[in-house]
């Protein structure tokens, strides 16, 4: 039987990405930011030596940021294709001292009190308002006293970065926030933004990562006005859990 061909995009279907397009995600991962979050991260919260547990680690992108900053780095992702994909990244780096495990946000599989610091970066559960609830309270729960919860999306009204009116087809005044912020405030969160600029390198690149995600809309004005740089707003939640050690720069 012939393998079906792979459309020109999935149009904001991220269930699919994860699931049947693993080598896209990455791709779209691995394309470097000024600045990245990592040095954003890494600037405001002290994870030397720290025991650090990435939720929805993805493709393995984000251990490899994490690694350096932290003593021990713990990737947990529901998708099989997502930790099979990370498995490979890491070994083609030399990435030694990272555990991989198969796991939902809202019920991880680890003991109370067991790491320093909760991670997820763009983690795609963090959505609706109680998948945020759930990941708040396992993170909490699995963070030890002193610990940081810390969180890392696309600011409200950025979704698709400076494109999101093309993205979404309507103003970025008409766009709602997700119910990740209402989630977030509501379980004690703090939170600041940044600005940073993708390099995709090409217009094809481009298109082949960001439109192929984004949708048919994105992929016209990319070709039409050669875009390979797109401009992204990020928010950055954090919480730090009651109780005494851990230490927060910044």
């Amino acid at each position: 039987m012939k393998a079906e061909a792979r459309p020109e995009s999935i149009e904001n279907d991220w269930d699919v990405l994860y699931r049947d397009y693993a080598d896209v995600y990455d791709r779209f991962a691995a394309v470097p930011k000024t600045p990245t979050w990592s040095e954003v991260v890494g600037e405001r919260f002290d994870l030397r030596g720290k025991c650090v547990l990435d939720v929805g680690t993805g493709s393995g992108r984000s251990i490899a940021r994490l690694a350096p900053r932290a003593g021990e780095v713990i990737g947990l992702d529901i998708e099989a294709a997502m930790l099979a994909v990370a498995r490979t990244n890491l070994v083609s780096i030399g990435l030694e001292g990272v555990r991989l495990v198969a796991g939902d946000s809202a019920q991880l599989p680890l003991v109370t009190d067991s790491v320093d610091a909760v991670t997820a970066i763009t983690l795609a559960s963090l959505y609706y308002y109680e998948p945020t609830v759930a990941f708040c309270r396992e993170a909490e729960r699995v963070a030890r006293p002193g610990g940081v919860v810390i969180t890392v999306n696309i600011a409200p009204r950025w979704y698709g970065g400076e494109l999101a009116e093309v993205v979404l087809g309507m103003p970025r005044s008409e766009m709602q926030p997700t119910e990740r912020e209402a989630a977030l405030a509501d379980c004690g969160f703090e939170w600041f933004d940044y600005f940073s600029v993708a390099d995709y390198g090409s217009v094809e690149d481009t298109v082949a990562t960001y439109g192929f995600i984004f949708g048919r809309r994105a992929i016209a004005r990319i070709r039409d006005e050669g875009i390979h740089s797109v401009r992204w707003k990020t928010r950055v939640h954090y919480k730090r859990v009651p109780g005494a050690g851990a230490g927060e720069t910044g």
